[in-house]
């Protein structure tokens, strides 16, 4: 990806977590959906610039939600504006970072994440989206001897949000 996009912007493409996977084409973007809603699981897509300092330092945050708790349930991928111009468009992207996320092939929520605050409201948005759409599977006592094996994998363990900061008391008022 960034050697087909290097000659559009002068900023080389920042290094993507291995947990997060881009996205250049509508294509691709409604590939992506389909395959996490086949699995019950979310798609948190994040549409950025490599020039825009607000994406910059959200793109830590959003990172490390993808290499967390919220991994488990959610496929996190990224859109750079430069190189996929046209799913920006069609996606009316007015600002940057925005994100957006999907469950079972619908849009549930888009919004710009351009602070950490706003960003911190997204994670327990995510949050929420995970309790009501993802499906969570519990090994019981009663589960056959394949489940207790391994077959079954336990529940998810819950994301924190707000890191005892007091920003998760934040994150539900506007």
């Amino acid at each position: 990806l960034g050697q087909k996009c290097s000659h559009l912007h002068t900023l080389p493409l920042p290094h993507t977590s291995r947990h997060v996977s881009p996205i250049v084409s509508l294509e691709a973007l409604e590939a992506a959906i389909a395959r996490a809603d086949a699995a019950g699981r979310l798609v948190a897509v994040k549409y950025y610039s490599p020039q825009c300092r607000s994406c910059l330092q959200i793109k830590p945050l959003y990172e490390r939600a993808a290499e967390g708790a919220f991994g488990e349930q959610v496929d996190f991928y990224e859109v750079d504006s430069f190189c996929a111009r046209v799913l920006c468009s069609l996606a009316n992207m007015r600002l940057l970072p925005t994100v957006q996320v999907y469950g079972r092939g619908a849009l549930l929520d888009a919004r710009t994440v351009n602070n950490k605050v706003l960003y911190l409201e997204f994670e327990a948005a995510l949050a929420k989206a995970v309790l009501s759409h993802c499906t969570f599977s519990v090994v019981g006592e009663a589960e056959s001897d394949a489940a207790v094996a391994g077959a079954a994998r336990p529940a998810a363990s819950w994301p924190a949000i707000g890191g005892g900061s007091g920003a998760h008391r934040m994150a539900g008022r506007r």
